[in-house]
């Protein structure tokens, strides 16, 4: 089986030729080498590209282009520029599921470490792409922090509301009690009938 994982941009061309033995086992050393390398060399050019190279690679190809685009315009303000990988951090393979292959990177960024993890389908094509962002401790609990208080503000409004929309029903109009109230008018309306005088004793 053979698959090839082609990274192209107007400023650079760069193709990678996998050859992969399906007689392998999981744990083959050479074949994780080979998705940790390739991994490795995608991210470099994709964090390096240009904006009208990723945007014009996400809508001719769509799938994981499309994700990482989508993404990375989401991250590259908190993270800064790219500026290598952690080599303290091993790049790890996960091939534990038939179905995928998992290839997580560790690059570094101005602001930030992070994680990235590539995904790769049964046809050893690109998949999906996520990035992890290290946030310190004290960030993530000001980002819990702030979670919990849109919550509680977003609670307390939908309350309001109700409270609101409750105190209205009282101007609405009730058929059945209009109903009543016409009819005892209109029997406190009616004349009343004289008793008929009592006959004289004989």
């Amino acid at each position: 089986v053979k698959a090839t994982a082609i990274v192209q941009f107007s400023h650079v061309d760069a193709e990678v030729d996998l050859t992969f033995d399906e007689t392998m086992q999981p744990a083959d050393y050479s074949m994780s080498v080979e998705y940790e390398e390739t991994a490795e060399r995608i991210l470099t050019e994709l964090y390096g590209a240009s904006d009208e190279d990723l945007a014009l690679k996400a809508k001719d190809n769509g799938g994981f282009y499309e994700v990482f685009w989508k993404s990375w315009q989401e991250d590259r303000d908190t993270t800064g520029a790219f500026l290598g990988f952690d080599d303290a951090k091993k790049t790890t393979v996960d091939d534990s599921d038939p179905d995928e292959v998992k290839v997580t990177c560790y690059p570094k960024f101005e602001n930030y470490e992070a994680e990235a993890v590539l995904t790769y389908d049964s046809n050893h094509d690109l998949a999906n792409y996520t990035l992890n962002i290290g946030y310190s401790f004290g960030e993530k609990m000001g980002q819990a922090g702030m979670n919990m208080a849109v919550g509680l503000i977003t609670v307390f409004v939908i309350l309001a509301i109700l409270i609101i929309v409750i105190s209205l029903f009282r101007f609405i109009p009730d058929p059945e009690k209009k109903k009543k109230e016409k009819e005892k008018a209109a029997a406190a309306a009616a004349p009343k009938v004289a008793p008929a005088p009592k006959a004289a004793p004989a």
